[in-house]
Parts: C-alpha cells; sequence; structure tokens
C-alpha cells in the first residue's frame, strides 16, 4: 500500500517499441518517430536516400549536432543533463537521478546515446551507463548487441567500432572521436 512503480526510465524506448510493432502491422517500412530523446527508425530507406540523424552537442544549442548517423532498423536513447535542469545558488540540477543516493547524477559524462534494436533497452541503458559514467560505457563499448555513443566532460567522444561506417562526425567539431577502445 502506497507504492508505485515509475516507468519513466524506459517508457520512450518502450514507446518506441511499439510504434516499430504497429507500423509492422500495417507493412509500413519506411519512416521514423521521434519521442523526446528517443527515435525509432524503420527499415527502408526513402526513395533509396538515408536518413541522417545528428547527435546534440550537449554544449550548444538544440541545432548543434557532433555527428549525424544512419540507424535502419534501430532506436536510438539519449540521456543527458542539457535540457531539463534548473540552477540554484550557482549548483545545476537535472532530471537524472543517482539511485544510491536520491540527487542528481555526478556523471563525468555530458551525454550517451545507446542504439539497438530493443528501445527499452536502449533508453535504460543510456541513463544506467551516463549515472555509471565513462569507465562503465568503455567496458561496454564493443557488446554486440547493442552501440554507445558517450560524450565526456574532457571533450572526447566515445563510440563502438560498429558505428564508424555509418556515423559522419560534424565538420569544425572540437570534439576527439574514439571508436572502441580505450585510452
Amino acid at each position: 500500500e502506497g507504492q508505485a512503480v515509475d516507468l519513466g526510465g524506459i517508457a520512450k524506448g518502450a514507446a518506441c517499441d511499439i510504434v516499430r510493432e504497429v507500423a509492422e502491422n500495417y507493412n509500413i517500412d519506411c519512416g521514423y518517430v521521434s519521442i523526446g530523446g528517443n527515435m525509432v527508425v524503420l527499415e527502408e530507406k526513402p526513395l533509396g536516400r538515408d536518413f541522417y540523424f545528428g547527435v546534440r552537442d550537449p554544449l550548444g544549442t538544440a541545432a548543434d549536432s557532433v555527428c549525424a548517423l544512419t540507424l535502419y532498423g534501430k532506436t536510438m536513447a539519449t540521456t543527458g543533463t542539457y535540457e531539463r535542469f534548473f540552477e540554484d545558488d550557482g549548483v545545476i540540477y537535472h532530471h537524472v537521478l543517482n539511485p544510491k543516493t536520491g540527487w542528481p547524477a555526478d556523471s563525468d559524462l555530458l551525454s550517451v546515446s545507446v542504439i539497438s534494436e530493443d528501445g527499452a533497452l536502449a533508453d535504460f541503458l543510456s541513463t544506467t551507463l551516463f549515472v555509471l559514467g565513462k569507465d562503465t560505457v568503455l567496458d561496454c563499448l564493443e557488446r554486440s548487441d547493442f552501440q554507445i555513443i558517450a560524450i565526456s566532460e574532457d571533450g572526447k567522444i566515445y563510440c563502438s567500432s560498429a558505428l564508424k561506417d555509418v556515423m559522419i562526425p560534424t565538420e569544425g567539431t572540437d570534439y576527439e572521436f574514439i571508436y572502441g577502445e580505450r585510452e
């Protein structure tokens, strides 16, 4: 009594899975849906051309990206602190909470994007990896069931090597891209 379960940590990713299922049921094979930080991309290219999706620069505006990539048949979920936060007495409080402390996560990352066929998994992992930080991201970079794009506070972008052929860094970006390896 008095207890509740909040699925906010995976709800948008699960919604992406439902979108994909509905599209399959109606034989819709081309398109994408964006749900506030999460997106699902269907299997086919529109008119034979690639869709490219940007990964936002967490230090820029909503129009600034660090790279663009193609994602056919995948979901991408991104967790970052740059959209929902407030500042009080010089301290920034954001919406990504550390479950051990109940306070905003003190991460060495600015954002984490996870790409997977499973939307709920991508949503769960983007938040979890953000909270756990760069060392955990580096341990998971070469998993076969998902890929990662993690932007760290030190100006580096850690990417799964499987993304190298589908990702184009934004020209003029100051970030250093590191694919699938520890420093």
